[in-house]
């Protein structure tokens, strides 16, 4: 009596549990699983938070929907900010200043960070996803947002009122307090623009295959001083 292949019988009987690999689905979580562009993804939006440790690591802080700046005044009147958390960073990247100073970025998995800029030592807030091409894994900095004034010798905190880097910074912290909902969900959250230049900088991305390596940090008299993000910045474990 003839029996089939053991390969093919295996096969044939998980075909009804697999599924399209352009649908969306949870595959660890904060890690999700896309097609974009025809290229096989897997996006991984990290958690990010200015407070010290692992177990003070939260979601349920930023602007509100009506624009009241809440997270401001938290950042202002907590002290463990001060506080530098010990962690092992798995990539580093060169912040260049608009005065031609360089800084050091380092970066760990849950998106805490320190800078060292002119030997000051400074908390910010960051956003990651992993992108794993052709089996390389490459981390890359969808925003980084310095809450202060970004000066050698002293960090003052600053309200960001308004304007386009306010919207982005808000999108962006709205995105984080979604976990774990799938990106389908993210996209009915914000708006279309920005969800669409958000997935076409992934696919530009990954269609160059040539990696920026730096990010520049510029003044900004009306919104303290953000993190210019047209340049994508990336860094391999």
């Amino acid at each position: 009596m003839y029996f089939p292949n053991l390969y093919v019988i295996s096969v044939l009987c998980f075909l009804p549990f697999m599924r399209c690999q352009k649908e969306l689905h949870t595959v660890y979580p904060f890690t999700y699983h896309v097609d974009v562009a025809g290229i096989n993804v897997t996006i991984r939006m990290v958690n990010s938070t200015l407070l010290g440790t692992e177990n003070e690591r939260t979601t349920d802080f930023g602007w509100s929907v009506s624009g009241n700046n809440t997270f401001m005044s938290y950042v202002n009147h907590n002290p463990r900010l001060t506080h530098i958390a010990n962690y092992t960073a798995i990539g580093y990247i060169r912040v260049p200043s608009c005065s031609g100073s360089d800084s050091v970025m380092k970066i760990n998995e849950t998106g805490i960070s320190t800078i060292v800029f002119d030997n000051q030592i400074f908390r910010h807030h960051v956003y990651l996803t992993r992108i794993e091409r052709n089996g390389v894994e490459v981390w890359k900095v969808l925003s980084a947002q310095l809450w202060g004034n970004y000066q050698p010798g002293h960090f003052d905190f600053q309200n960001l009122q308004g304007g386009s880097d306010r919207r982005r910074a808000d999108i962006l912290l709205r995105i984080n307090n979604l976990y774990p909902q799938i990106i389908e969900n993210i996209r009915s959250q914000i708006d279309e623009q920005f969800t669409t230049k958000l997935f076409d900088r992934i696919t530009r991305s990954i269609l160059d295959g040539a990696p920026a390596d730096e990010l520049m940090v510029c003044p900004n008299p009306h919104y303290g001083n953000i993190y210019n993000t047209s340049n994508d910045v990336y860094f391999t474990q």
